[in-house]
């Protein structure tokens, strides 16, 4: 192999090429395009096209120094290779040129990278590598060295996207759009999937915190349990997202928050739980559940209590907290991942939701009790939950077939608990001395009680049939986001 020394520049724009042209510089013009098929924390595979040259390399190493492999390949090998292409294929021009016996290279970057421009320059030893100095005409085109940064090197961009986006995304401003319109201003699709994971997930964590506000005080005034199901699914959003994604906010901050929200869902549970079963007793056809409804209204208007805490001082305070937390300007809540891309803290969190998601799954079979199926929805439900911000990181046909897939498995699971509620919901009125003499609702009562029984078990049956398909999707989903961590 032979050894690769360069230094890495990141350019303001690509003005330094007219500049040298009017110097009287020679420059050289290729179309480049190439694409990664292995990256690990060893090295990299990369196949290129440059003019009508097709090449495959090997790169070991970091930093300023690495082994380079390259060989020349067929046009077929290489578009055969790209059918296993790993993020994005980079497209760039570039141009090149000697310098002072120096090699010196310019990247124009293209596509999803647009905007990008990188001057790197090959030196014969790393002595003189390290006491370089740059001309003048270089110095006032280049932004920063950024030989040791490893966001800029090629594979990384390839990965994870384009770096220096700075100038154009102002979290505050983004901040304040949201505020201002929590559901008209849709920012997730601008998000850069390189962005810092402490700034783009403040951002989601304050799209979440206004749409919280907005359905608390709409269901308030309302009191319509649709608004109150919105209010809740924020709430575990939130909560979900702070389990997940561990290490991007301080760790004392992320389990006080999560321990706060938890109470605040909680203090909604058993009212959500009569709404949803209710609903279902009256869409019963050919069943007089009545009398079953009358009790569940009275226990309804009793639960209405336990909401309470969303009007008091806990919840104010929590709330008020936490968007202190997330308008934090200087990083002093950020944790130790919280530089990371936001794709790569993404992957992190979904492939080890997967991973816990398939250890609960291979517990499943039919004589398991309910609350094993019900471990596994909470993990599609969590799993959901990322995807819905994070999927559009991803170009990976598994992740979508298994976002697909984890719909349907996940109404399944919704419905299973959904039923097991009604079942102790009913138990509980057979329990209640004040009933016991009721027979009509004892009789309603078996009835329902009968029918829920029976549909446990076919969604129990159908849930089964569908696991070991599950588990295929769920292990190449793990072997394509692996690289990403």
């Amino acid at each position: 192999m032979a050894l690769e020394i360069e230094r890495k520049y990141l350019l303001k724009s690509a003005k330094l090429i007219d500049l040298l042209k009017s110097e009287g510089l020679d420059l050289t013009k290729d179309e480049i395009s190439q694409f990664y098929t292995r990256v690990n924390k060893k090295g990299e595979l990369r196949f290129r096209k440059q003019g009508n040259k097709f090449t495959m390399t090997t790169k070991l190493g970091e930093g300023l120094s690495r082994d380079e492999k390259e060989e020349n390949i067929s046009k077929k090998l290489f578009e055969l290779s790209k059918k296993t292409a790993l993020g994005n294929i980079i497209k760039k021009t570039r141009y090149y040129f000697k310098f002072e016996t120096l090699l010196v290279f310019i990247d124009i970057y293209k596509g999803k990278l647009k905007g990008s421009a990188i001057l790197e320059i090959e030196f014969p030893d790393e002595d003189t590598a390290n006491s370089y100095t740059l001309l003048e005409l270089f110095k006032q085109e280049i932004i920063k060295d950024v030989t040791h940064d490893k966001r800029y090197k090629n594979k990384y961009l390839a990965l994870y996207g384009k770096v220096d986006f700075e100038d154009d995304w102002d979290v505050k401003k983004i901040q304040k759009s949201i505020k201002s319109s929590p559901f008209g201003f849709d920012f997730l699709p601008l998000l850069p999937p390189c962005i810092r994971s402490y700034e783009g997930l403040s951002l989601i964590f304050y799209s979440m915190l206004e749409k919280i506000s907005f359905y608390k005080e709409a269901y308030l005034k309302s009191q319509n349990s649709e608004d109150l199901h919105q209010f809740r699914v924020n709430i575990r959003k939130t909560r979900s997202f702070l389990q997940s994604l561990d290490g991007v906010f301080d760790e004392g901050i992320r389990l006080r928050f999560i321990a706060d929200f938890k109470l605040i869902a909680n203090a909604t549970n058993t009212k959500r739980d009569l709404d949803v079963f209710m609903e279902y007793l009256d869409n019963l056809d050919d069943i007089e559940a009545e009398d079953i409804l009358n009790v569940l209204d009275k226990k309804n208007s009793i639960t209405n209590n336990s909401l309470e805490i969303i009007k008091g001082d806990f919840y104010k305070k929590t709330m008020d907290e936490w968007a202190l937390v997330l308008e934090d300007e200087h990083g002093f809540f950020k944790g130790d991942f919280g530089d990371l891309p936001y794709k790569q803290v993404g992957a992190r969190g979904i492939y080890r939701r997967l991973k816990k998601m398939k250890k609960k799954l291979s517990l499943l079979d039919e004589s398991v009790e309910l609350e094993k199926f019900h471990d596994v929805r909470i993990e599609f439900k969590r799993l959901r939950y990322l995807s819905e911000f994070f999927s559009f990181c991803f170009d990976e046909f598994s992740l979508k077939k298994l976002m697909r897939v984890s719909k349907k498995m996940q109404n399944l699971f919704g419905l299973l608990q959904d039923r097991d509620t009604g079942v102790r919901i009913l138990k509980s009125l057979e329990e209640d001395e004040r009933l016991a003499g009721d027979v009509n609702i004892m009789r309603s009562s078996e009835i329902v009680e009968e029918i829920l029984i029976d549909e446990i078990y076919h969604l129990r049956t159908n849930i089964l049939f569908g696991k070991r398909a599950l588990f295929k999707i769920l292990n190449r989903c793990m072997r394509d986001l692996k690289i990403y961590i």
